[in-house]
């Protein structure tokens, strides 16, 4: 847990740095984000993970495109995390999503 949040702190100050030097809507930014979406699920922090998780799927899908490879990866994260949390249908709904644009 203790490296967990440490990641988390870093993970924090490297969104601030990104955003103020690349943009909120810059594809590092965003993975940036993803990747503190992953840090919180591993955590146990289930309802954050979840928000920074779609934050990172809409910025991705809007700056990237939906069949781009990052995009598709923030698909298949929420829908693990959705799963985990019961929400079925919708994590099978972005399971899919996923699935479909790597084929």
């Amino acid at each position: 847990k203790g490296k967990l949040a440490e990641a988390e702190k870093a993970l924090h100050k490297t969104i601030a740095k990104c955003e103020d030097e690349l943009g909120p809507a810059h594809a590092v930014t965003l993975t940036a984000w993803a990747n503190l979406a992953g840090a919180l699920h591993a955590s146990g922090k289930l309802d954050e993970a979840e928000t920074v998780a779609r934050k990172a799927l809409v910025g991705r899908s809007n700056v990237l495109g939906a069949e781009h490879p990052d995009t598709l990866s923030s698909q298949a994260g929420l829908a693990a995390m959705l799963h985990q949390r019961g929400k079925l249908a919708e994590a099978e709904s972005h399971c899919r999503t996923a699935l479909a644009g790597r084929r």
